[in-house]
């Protein structure tokens, strides 16, 4: 090999060091952003783990007071019984005060025509 070849080697490698090098550079500038980005998406992360443990606080909450309400709607339920037994028993109270009603009224045309014969 003469010294112009190897002189050419030497350029055409140093081409590709420096090819090689400025490859490296921006591989390193790459990962420094991913880095960034993965800093960036594990404080996400751990945001979203808090929303997940405070919406799992709601919804136990939600699901407690879904049970009272059904506590309360079936005792609600029981007074709505009551109170329709109630109405009932002053309906047939009430028929019962119409009849006697009737039957003072019927007394008093009687009485009335015994007193008109008089």
């Amino acid at each position: 090999m003469d010294a112009i070849q190897n002189d050419e080697l030497v350029i055409s490698n140093q081409g590709t060091i420096k090819s090689n090098q400025d490859t490296i550079k921006s591989n390193q500038k790459v990962i420094k952003d991913n880095q960034g980005t993965i800093l960036k998406n594990q404080g996400a992360i751990k945001t979203n783990q808090g929303a997940i443990l405070s919406n799992q606080g709601a919804i136990k909450t939600n699901q407690k007071t879904i049970v009272d309400n059904q506590k309360s709607l079936k005792a609600n339920q029981g007074t709505i019984i009551s109170n329709q037994k109630a109405i009932i028993g002053n309906q047939k109270s009430i028929l019962t005060n119409q009849k006697t009603l009737d039957k003072i009224l019927k007394n008093q045309e009687a009485i009335l025509k015994l007193l008109k014969k008089k």
